[in-house]
């Protein structure tokens, strides 16, 4: 099963008679965190046809990141919900899919944005290689921040490599000082 740590827990799991939401909440993670996707999508199955739990806002970020680590878009797709963790993590894993339109759709459907969603789409861009849609986010998002995070100059710097934008680059490096951000 992996490491004895996960092992040990599957073992105390397996012979729980009464599982909660918390509990296979946890295991499913535990099996993500291993990396065994396969195993944590069949475990969710099983608590939808063995246990009288649902599923909630904290089971679905594992069960996307299942999809995203194993490519399984078409179960990736049905697990939208409101909550604005699940959306980042979801628009995350259409860009890690190489699904870039659909991260893009459900990045213009999203009523609230912070620095983390702003990110998580300009990534998807630069992962897929997109650089100049990279910078036309970060162009676009404006004052919507007080300062982009390192992850976000980063991802930036990036886009600039991919570009082969020197002069753009050196732009963006003069302006990480003004903002307050280390890279």
């Amino acid at each position: 099963m992996g490491s004895p740590g996960l092992a040990y827990g599957y073992s105390v799991f397996s012979h729980t008679q009464e599982l909660d939401i918390l509990t296979w909440n946890t295991m499913l993670r535990g099996l993500v965190n291993s990396n065994r996707p396969r195993r944590a999508l069949q475990s969710y199955f099983e608590m939808l046809q063995w246990s009288r739990n649902v599923a909630d806002r904290f089971t679905f970020p594992s069960l996307l990141k299942v999809c995203s680590l194993s490519l399984e878009l078409k179960v990736g797709k049905y697990m939208l919900d409101s909550d604005l963790y699940i959306e980042t993590t979801l628009l995350n894993m259409y860009a890690a899919c190489g699904d870039l339109n659909s991260a893009k759709v459900l990045f213009e459907k999203m009523g609230h944005r912070n620095e983390v969603v702003w990110t998580s789409m300009i990534s998807g861009c630069t992962k897929n290689h997109c650089p100049n849609e990279a910078f036309l986010l970060y162009e676009k998002n404006g004052g919507r921040w007080v300062y982009p995070d390192e992850m976000t100059m980063a991802t930036l710097v990036l886009a600039c490599a991919q570009l082969k934008g020197l002069g753009v680059g050196m732009k963006l490096h003069s302006r990480i000082p003004e903002m307050g951000t280390r890279i």
